[in-house]
């Protein structure tokens, strides 16, 4: 039994297909749900001159994300997509 049909292209990761597809550089970057931030190290320190708003709702993780000293243009907030703080209070 196939589930589904073998891929004609080649294999894609998600870093390659996310600097692909989007124009980060020079943007302001919300992560949501950032994890252990291995994308957000990516997301960051690919390109030039990105900031990164890293969400994690996790205060364990959040609070080991917080002991990340090398990742300047990133800011990690323990908070989920229904609260993102913002300095200009819109909704994203």
């Amino acid at each position: 039994m196939q589930i589904s049909p073998q891929a004609d292209g080649p294999v894609r990761n998600k870093p390659e297909l996310i600097e692909e597809r989007l124009r980060l550089d020079g943007a302001r970057i919300p992560e949501l749900g950032c994890g252990n931030a291995k994308l957000t190290r990516l997301i960051a320190t690919s390109g030039t001159n990105r900031s990164v708003l890293a969400l994690e709702v996790d205060a364990i993780q959040h609070d080991l994300n917080l002991t990340i000293t090398d990742l300047p243009n990133v800011r990690f907030e323990l908070a989920g997509a229904e609260a993102i703080p913002t300095a200009d209070s819109r909704r994203i």
